[in-house]
């Protein structure tokens, strides 16, 4: 059994070297190519080996890249170099925004009774004044009366009639309120000129007539018909701080002023309650300032300026009332004459 095994071992060792040596030795300098299906065996091999062991190699399926499809000639293609975005939403303008309310206040202007009845009262008596001598010097003379007194009187009545003019015509054509009113409620006397304005809001202005306890009159025009010969924000900043020629006041310093009127009125009332027995006085010297105020206003007319309405002039009390945003809403309503300050 020795010798056997020997004998055929050698002689199958030696054969299986000639059929070794026979063989040409491939170059490694080339690498020889993998058939798909070996390296999908050992990529098996080399991830499942009992899994290759129950199931035999599959040739793996070549992977599909989808293809895009090719726009046809029918469809349009999209070029977003070239498309039209979606426009942002505008903000609609201020007098749009205005007319949504259908009708708010701009500008109303402070009490004018001491005023009004201080020229009204004035003018009274300069025209009484002139009647009475013109009765009594002209029409019926007395009997032992000089020759020179009718001419002189004559001029004195002139003048006194000039100036009952004068303190009567003073209450004549004052601003009383403004107000911003939607088109929607336009009168029959805009319709006309509606087609060539494009304006979403009217301007609705009251006056006080001359004649005492009448209707107050209401004039409609077209916000470019209003030309103001100054800003109104400028006036009522130079009105709150005291100063001509302020700026109008920023948010805050806004803010801050109706904090500082709102202790003054505290520190006011506290005062009036810890003194009450003088509160009397001071309130006569209030009432009796206000009275001198207005009384003389009606001879100085000081505080009113001149507006021109559809070529009329009004005037504006710039001295007090109310204006809506400190006057900055009139401003970018209306628009100013040519030189005003901008």
């Amino acid at each position: 059994m020795a010798s056997f095994s020997r004998g055929l071992g050698g002689s199958f060792g030696h054969q299986f070297l000639v059929v070794v040596r026979q063989q040409p030795i491939p170059c490694r300098c080339t690498p020889t190519p993998i058939p798909p299906t070996t390296r999908s065996l050992v990529f098996r091999l080399s991830r499942s080996p009992s899994r290759f062991l129950q199931t035999a190699a599959r040739p793996s399926k070549p992977k599909t890249i989808p293809k895009k499809p090719s726009a046809s000639p029918s469809t349009p293609v999209k070029n977003n170099a070239t498309t039209p975005r979606k426009p942002f939403p505008v903000a609609p303008s201020y007098a749009a925004q205005l007319a949504a309310k259908g009708r708010v206040t701009l500008y109303e202007s402070p009490s004018h009774f001491w005023f009004r009845f201080s020229s009204i009262a004035a003018s009274t008596f300069c025209i009484s004044y002139t009647v009475y001598h013109y009765w009594s010097i002209y029409l019926h003379p007395l009997p032992n009366q000089v020759w020179w007194a009718p001419h002189a009187f004559g001029v004195i009545c002139l003048f006194m009639t000039g100036m009952g003019g004068y303190f009567l015509m003073g209450t004549a054509r004052i601003i009383r309120s403004l107000d911003a009113v939607s088109v929607s409620k336009m009168p029959a006397s805009l319709a006309k000129t509606a087609a060539t304005r494009n304006s979403p809001i009217y301007l609705e202005i009251q006056t006080q007539r001359i004649v005492p306890f009448m209707p107050r009159k209401r004039v409609s025009i077209w916000p470019d018909q209003l030309r103001l010969p100054f800003r109104m924000a400028d006036a009522v900043a130079a009105r709150e701080t005291g100063l001509a020629g302020a700026k109008p006041l920023s948010p805050r310093e806004q803010l801050a002023a109706m904090k500082a009127a709102e202790e003054a009125r505290k520190r006011e009332r506290e005062y009036n309650l810890q003194h009450i027995w003088t509160a009397p006085f001071r309130d006569g010297k209030k009432a009796f300032g206000i009275m001198w105020r207005g009384t003389a206003r009606a001879f100085s007319r000081e505080g009113f300026a001149k507006v021109e309405v559809d070529g009329v002039n009004y005037k504006l009390d710039t001295t007090g009332g109310w204006a809506l945003d400190h006057g900055r809403a009139l401003d970018r309503v209306v628009g100013a004459k040519a030189g005003a300050a901008r």
